[in-house]
């Protein structure tokens, strides 16, 4: 049923305003959020030369696919120093890939 221009123009009428409200120059601009990230205090912290080579040896056994060794490597390394966050990270990936 075809419309009649008396209706097409009211649907024209109706879908203009409709539109017309997006384009409206009085919309409110969003607040900025704020976020305060802590401050890193004092130099990095340092980690003596033997942690250093084995968390490198997990590494290297994690990269050949050799998981339980390496598994084992991080978890003592974990107990001897709990902050090496990168041994969380990998112990973590490879209780994922387990």
């Amino acid at each position: 049923m075809p419309l009649n221009n008396p209706t097409r123009l009211a649907v024209a009428v109706v879908l203009l305003s409709l539109f017309s409200g997006c384009t409206s120059t009085h919309t409110r601009r969003a607040e900025p959020i704020k976020i305060e990230l802590p401050q890193a205090q004092g130099q990095p912290r340092q980690f003596s030369p033997a942690i250093i080579l084995r968390y490198q040896q997990a590494i290297a056994l994690l990269r050949k696919g050799e998981l339980p060794p390496a598994q084992q490597t991080l978890q003592e390394l974990l107990k001897e120093d709990p902050e090496i966050a990168g041994a969380w990270y990998n112990l973590a990936l490879i209780q994922r890939l387990c």
